[in-house]
């Protein structure tokens, strides 16, 4: 796309700001400015470059790339703007070098990829991947932003490839810059959520009974929290200076044990035992009998009531861990959950960090119906929480999230997380009816097959 630029400008010629892209702009100001620039005459400015370079190099990075960005920004995703604004220099608008070289990575990226498809028969455009098949394109990703973790997903997926094989195409390490993990990381995690579905999935099936959809939708942020954040080990499961962490839906138990399982705490084949009498795994958490467990739940409220117990008791103990919780947005219909709200901002427990599953449907259906809770957001801010919206299935997201929980003074956060119900199942997904029914056999062995291919295009072992 850089060279296509160059190509295009000629000496002397004379560019309008609407012409090229923000980012476009970009690379001209920035890197070729003692090439090209000095010869523009730049529409509106009516002053030659060459003889005032301040004012001219102003226009073309505060003007040019700040108002075309304000015009197309409805047109853009949340990953593009991201990486616009992650660039910018809130004083001068000037781009940073991160932000050019994420462009230059991704940019190299497309261009490795349009022959990809090209030999495959494919279409791809600088604005939409189109890899055929009964659901059309691949949406959300454009030239010049590095596809995220659900779209590269989907590529992989529609071109058959490894998701190993498409980050090759980028051709350089893929850690990147702040607070973003890199691909192989993601890819890990990943593997890790797709695992805990499985186990989730097996003790549901055993059973006959639990509570499929809301165990799915979180299966993401405990892979984070186990794998990745929390300072726990299964080595010394009871170690005083431990995060902790509280499933205040703990119905959703067969998730936290597959997290669990995943973690080292408890063997993996345990899962089939999940609600048989004899059985360590009941269907509601039960700390005196699961390793890892820290608090007993189930009785909807009484979790987050309990961690910010837990935060307060670290507070006094003048200790550094932290406490986790996971709420259902349902759960929130529950008086004692704005109680505990009211408790954690009065005692100003900013070592309390809250999730609340967000997929919008409870047992009895959209809870928007039921007992509709909304704005969630405007409702915590109102008792003094730091509030956070993300894509509950976006590890950047979620990384980036409970870091600023972590940097967050005198008051608790609660990461409002927007999740699928049933996430990872094509037939769960978007489905209340998910929300408390066991899976027959063909059912089983299709969400399992459908599980074990995300994790083979992952390039983990199944």
């Amino acid at each position: 796309m850089f060279n296509s630029v160059l190509k295009s400008l000629k000496i002397g010629q004379t560019i309008s700001a609407n012409q090229y892209s923000p980012l476009t702009l970009a690379y001209i100001g920035d890197c070729v400015f003692e090439l090209y620039i000095r010869t523009y005459i730049i529409k509106d400015a009516d002053t030659q470059v060459d003889k005032l370079h301040k004012k001219a190099t102003g226009y073309v990075k505060a003007q040019a790339q700040a108002n075309i960005f304000r015009e197309i920004e409805p047109e853009l995703t949340d990953e593009e703007i991201a990486v616009y604004k992650r660039g910018r220099n809130a004083k001068s608008h000037t781009p940073k070098n991160a932000n050019m070289m994420e462009y230059k990575v991704a940019t190299v990226f497309y261009d490795r990829l349009k022959k990809i498809c090209a030999k495959k028969g494919l279409k791809i455009t600088p604005t939409v991947v189109e890899c055929g098949g009964a659901n059309g394109s691949v949406r959300g990703w454009k030239n010049g932003a590095w596809p995220n973790s659900k779209i590269l997903f989907e590529l992989a997926k529609r071109l058959d490839v490894s998701t190993d094989y498409l980050l090759g195409l980028r051709g350089e390490d893929s850690e990147r810059d702040g607070l973003h993990m890199g691909w192989q990381k993601i890819k890990e995690l990943s593997i890790s959520a797709a695992n805990i579905r499985k186990m989730a999935l097996e003790g549901v099936y055993s059973a006959g009974a639990g509570h499929p959809g809301g165990s799915l939708s979180i299966a993401d942020i405990l892979s984070y929290l186990y794998m990745q954040e929390m300072n726990v080990s299964a080595d010394n499961p009871k170690n005083p200076d431990r995060d902790r962490f509280v499933l205040s839906k703990g119905h959703c138990a067969p998730a936290l044990y597959g997290a669990l399982a995943e973690a080292g705490f408890i063997p993996k084949e345990d899962m089939k035992n999940l609600r048989s009498i004899d059985s360590y795994l009941q269907g509601h958490p039960d700390m005196k009998t699961v390793p890892g467990i820290d608090m007993s739940t189930g009785s909807l409220g009484q979790g987050i009531s309990a961690a910010s117990g837990m935060a307060l008791a670290g507070k006094l103990d003048k200790k550094d861990y932290r406490v986790y919780s996971i709420l259902g947005d349902g759960e929130i219909e529950e008086g004692q959950v704005w109680e505990a709200a009211m408790f954690a901002a009065h005692y100003k427990l900013d070592n309390l960090t809250a999730f609340l599953d967000f997929n919008g449907l409870q047992i009895d259906g959209d809870i928007a119906e039921v007992m509709n809770p909304c704005p969630i957001d405007k409702k915590f801010e109102a008792f003094n929480w730091h509030v956070i919206t993300i894509d509950a299935h976006d590890f950047n997201q979620i990384e980036a999230a409970v870091s600023e929980a972590k940097v967050t003074k005198g008051k608790p956060t609660m990461i409002i997380a927007k999740s699928v119900k049933g996430k990872g199942v094509s037939f769960m997904e978007g489905q209340a009816s998910w929300h408390g029914s066991a899976p027959n056999k063909e059912q089983y062995e299709q969400a399992i097959a459908e599980l074990d291919e995300q994790i083979k295009v992952l390039g983990g072992a199944q």
